[in-house]
């Protein structure tokens, strides 16, 4: 029998034996009173927008056209803010990882930790690196079982030892 669950990120071995691993996450923190009050601001001008829309297909009134412009690229911005992305780590065995265009080598890192914050919302963790006294993120939000699956998955694949 074949399973009908998902895995919640996709692993490929390359051809040069590094590891990539492919997964959505969160561009930033659904989480405490902030992320309200720009979901709030951003509904707000959604709604402008749309009715901004309908004025301007109805007349040819020239502050309807611009309400409307205004009103989409609040939108836009809205949808920008809280769509998923999609993300990827390379993992180079013995060397470092590869993420978001940046190198980190294994040689500066002590610790691959995994921050799993308290409190509502299901996108409440994130896997990081601490290199050099710098807390560096490896990963966006994420739900913390998908995190913790990242982190062993770079533990498993990068033939290095930490704490």
């Amino acid at each position: 029998m074949e399973s009908s669950f998902k895995k919640e990120y996709e692993k490929q071995t390359l051809q040069d034996g590094s590891v990539e691993l492919k997964f959505m996450a969160k561009r930033n923190s659904p989480r405490g009173a902030g992320w309200m009050i720009i979901l709030s601001v951003a509904l707000f001008f959604c709604a402008w927008g749309a009715t901004a829309a309908i004025f301007m297909i109805k007349t040819n009134d020239p502050q309807a056209i611009l309400s409307g412009i205004i009103g989409f690229a609040f939108m836009w911005a809205f949808m920008t803010l809280s769509v998923d992305k999609k993300s990827k780590v390379v993992i180079r065995p013995n060397e470092g990882l590869i993420f978001d265009e940046k190198q980190l080598p294994f040689s500066d890192i002590s610790v691959i930790g995994l921050m799993d914050v308290d409190g509502p919302g299901k996108y409440t963790a994130y896997v990081y690196a601490n290199a050099h006294g710098n807390e560096i993120k490896i990963t966006s939000y994420m739900t913390p079982a998908k995190a913790k699956a990242i982190r062993q998955e770079i533990f498993n694949a990068s033939g290095m030892t930490w704490e």
